[in-house]
């Protein structure tokens, strides 16, 4: 998506949600410089919203590494945003959402009665002296070698060449998302909640 796009589409909403009688002169408030500057913090509050069926995603890259006690965990790059899915080879079914180290199912994961399993796998996004990792639990601690088969993230959005990458379904939350902040850093707080409804409502149709 544009930059120059998503700062019309701004403009557009913010001119649909202001008072009858109440305008914002954008010769005066540099609009399209706080967009900007907004853009890749709101891109990243769009995906991290927004259905897994939307996202862009990649391989996480590296091998899996091991504990010996049937759980694990993987490198992640730098650029990671969130988990789109991990399986191993032995679970029944694929892993879609991460817990994080400071959640109560996190500590769970450290009792081998209490951990994910086969049947139902846990991964953890974990800051270690490693760096970001994301742990999986479990497999039957008796195999040697287990195999990962799918480990796929979504990366956090950039802006490259005035550019932002947003799937196409995904802009209209983004446009919102992206007002309500303007809205916001300008204290419009009560238009800013008017664009509140927009968002949910969007993100209802999304979930669809």
């Amino acid at each position: 998506m544009q930059i120059s796009r998503l700062s019309y589409l701004v403009k557009v909403v913010i001119d649909e949600v202001s008072p009858s009688g109440v305008g914002i002169s954008y010769n005066d408030i540099p609009i399209d410089d706080r967009v900007n500057n907004l853009a890749e913090d709101c891109a990243k509050e769009t995906l991290l919203a927004s259905p897994l069926r939307y996202l862009p995603h990649e391989d996480i890259p590296g091998d899996i590494e091991i504990y010996g006690d049937g759980s694990g965990y993987v490198p992640l790059p730098s650029n990671f945003l969130r988990l789109f899915s991990f399986q191993m080879e032995l679970w029944k079914r694929r892993v879609n959402d991460s817990i994080t180290e400071d959640s109560e199912s996190y500590l769970l994961q450290k009792n081998p009665v209490t951990r994910g399993g086969t049947n139902f796998p846990v991964c953890a996004v974990v800051n270690n002296e490693k760096g970001l990792i994301l742990e999986w639990y479990s497999v039957p601690s008796y195999v040697r070698t287990p195999k990962c088969t799918e480990k796929r993230y979504v990366p956090i959005p950039t802006i490259e060449d005035s550019e932002i990458n947003i799937p196409q379904g995904l802009e209209m939350l983004m446009v919102y998302i992206t007002a309500k902040k303007v809205l916001m850093s300008l204290q419009q707080h009560d238009m800013a909640k008017a664009i509140e409804e927009l968002i949910l409502t969007e993100m209802k149709q999304l979930s669809v």
